[in-house]
C-alpha cells in the first residue's frame, strides 16, 4: 500500500482497488518515488473461525466466472481440513505449491478452458497460473481475491544500491482481503531451484550500469528546481555557484567511491596484477568527464528554463522547501494545509518564517491561480528556498 508519493506530476487519482494513476498519459519519461509498506495481517484473523467483509468487497472479489465443478470440488476438498479463512488460504496455497511444475513454455492461451487445463491436465505454468487457479479457488469458498501483475525484483546492484528490474522480472500473484488487515500478499508459484551461471565480467556490467543510471539522474533528467537553483546561482554570484558545484561535486564523488569499493574489492579477488591500471583509468576518465560537464551543466541550464511548466516548477520547489524544513525537524502534519503550516513555521522557526511564508504565496497562487507565475517570481521562490537551505546548514 502507497503511503508516499512524489515526482514529477501535478497530481495523481485512485482507481476504486487502490491503484494510482496519472490523470493523463505523459508525452515522457518521469520519475517518481513511492513509499509503500506491505501490511500484515493481524493475529486475531489468524484464528479467526469466521469474518465478516464488507458489501462492497465481496459484491466485487468474491466474482466467480464460469467454471466447471470439477474447480468447485478441488477448492473444497483442499480445504476440508481448514478451521478458518486463513487457514483455507494456506491450504490452497501449499496444494498449488506442492502439486504443479512451473514453466514459461506451457501457453493456454488458444484452450477455451485454460484453467482446468492447467489444473487436471497440464498441472505445469508460469506465474499466472498459479496466481488465477488460486484467486479463483479462494472465491470459490467465500473468501474476497485479487490478482496482482506487476515485477519481482530480484537482481541487486551493489555499486549503485538499487534493484535492477527487466522485462523478464514481470510477475503475478494474489492478493487476500482481510477486514482488519487489508490486502495481504500470498505467492503460490513455486521457487524455481536452479543453478544460476555467473561471470567474473557480471560484476563490472552491474557497475557500468550503475554509471548509467546516475549519469541519467543527474543530466538527462536534470530537474527544473535543478535548473532554477543553477542560474539563480549564477544571477547572484559566482561565490554562491561555487559554492554549489562544491556540494554537487562532493556529491557525486561520494557515489563514485562507494560504487568503486566494490569494484576494488572484486579487482583484486580476480586481477590483482591489473588493479593499479583499473584504479588509475577509471581516476582520469572521471575527471575528465567532470572537466568535460562543468560548463555544459551551465550552458544547459540557461538555454533550458522551464518557462513553459510554472505549476510544476512551483509545486518541485515547495516540496523542496517542505524537505528542507523536515530536515530541522519539522514535518507537515497530513491534514495541515500549506498556510497553516506556514504559521507552524513561523512559530517554531521563527528565522525561516519569512521564506516559508514567501514560498507558500507563491506556491498558492501558481498551483490555484488563473494567472501563471512568471518567469521572476520562480526566481524569487528558487532564491528563497536556497536561503532556507543555507540557514537550515548554519543550524546544524
Amino acid at each position: 500500500m502507497a503511503e508516499l508519493v512524489s515526482g514529477e506530476f501535478l497530481s495523481i487519482q485512485a482507481d476504486g482497488m487502490t491503484g494510482l494513476h496519472l490523470l493523463s498519459p505523459p508525452t515522457s519519461r518521469i520519475r517518481y518515488s513511492v513509499t509503500s509498506q506491505a501490511p500484515q495481517i493481524v493475529a486475531e484473523e489468524r484464528t479467526a473461525s469466521a469474518l465478516n467483509y464488507p458489501d462492497a468487497i465481496r459484491l466485487r472479489y468474491l466474482q466467480v466466472p464460469g467454471i466447471s465443478q470439477q474447480v468447485i470440488d478441488l477448492a473444497h476438498r483442499v480445504t476440508q481440513q481448514a478451521k478458518t479463512p486463513f487457514e483455507e488460504t494456506l491450504a490452497i496455497q501449499q496444494h498449488l505449491m506442492s502439486n504443479y511444475r512451473y514453466s514459461l513454455e506451457a501457453d493456454t492461451a488458444t484452450l477455451s478452458h485454460p484453467l482446468e487445463e492447467f489444473l487436471f491436465t497440464r498441472k505445469t505454468g508460469y506465474c499466472e497460473h498459479y496466481a488465477t487457479a488460486m484467486v479463483v479457488m479462494l472465491r470459490t469458498v467465500g473468501i474476497p481475491a485479487r490478482l496482482v501483475t506487476g515485477f519481482l525484483a530480484t537482481e541487486w546492484n551493489e555499486f549503485g544500491g538499487y534493484f535492477t528490474v527487466r522485462q523478464r522480472d514481470a510477475h503475478a500473484w494474489v492478493e487476500v482481503y482481510f477486514p482488519h488487515s487489508g490486502w495481504i500478499t500470498m505467492d503460490p508459484t513455486p521457487t524455481v531451484n536452479g543453478t544460476v551461471a555467473t561471470s567474473r565480467w557480471e560484476a563490472f556490467s552491474r557497475f557500468g550500469e550503475s554509471i548509467r543510471m546516475q549519469w541519467d539522474r543527474l543530466f538527462v533528467r536534470y530537474s527544473a528546481k535543478d535548473q532554477l537553483a543553477v542560474v539563480h546561482g549564477i544571477r547572484e554570484g559566482s561565490d554562491a555557484l561555487r559554492e554549489r558545484m562544491s556540494r554537487w561535486v562532493s556529491s557525486l564523488t561520494v557515489s563514485i567511491r562507494q560504487a568503486l569499493s566494490p569494484l576494488t574489492r572484486k579487482a583484486q579477488t580476480f586481477f590483482p596484477g591489473m588493479l593499479g591500471l583499473i584504479t588509475g583509468v577509471t581516476a582520469v576518465g572521471l575527471a575528465l568527464l567532470l572537466l568535460i560537464l562543468r560548463d555544459r551543466i551551465g550552458l544547459w541550464a540557461t538555454t533550458h528554463l522551464p518557462t513553459s511548466h510554472p505549476q510544476l516548477a512551483i509545486v518541485q520547489l515547495y516540496a523542496r522547501m517542505l524537505r528542507t524544513v523536515e530536515r530541522h525537524g519539522l514535518s507537515k502534519p497530513p491534514a495541515a494545509t500549506a498556510s497553516e503550516f506556514a504559521r507552524l513555521v513561523e512559530q517554531k522557526w521563527a528565522a525561516a518564517g519569512p521564506m516559508v511564508a514567501d514560498v507558500t504565496a507563491l506556491y498558492h497562487q501558481g498551483r490555484f491561480s488563473r494567472i501563471p507565475l512568471t518567469q521572476d517570481e520562480l526566481f524569487r521562490a528558487a532564491q528563497q528556498v536556497g536561503r532556507l537551505q543555507s540557514l537550515s546548514h548554519r543550524a546544524r
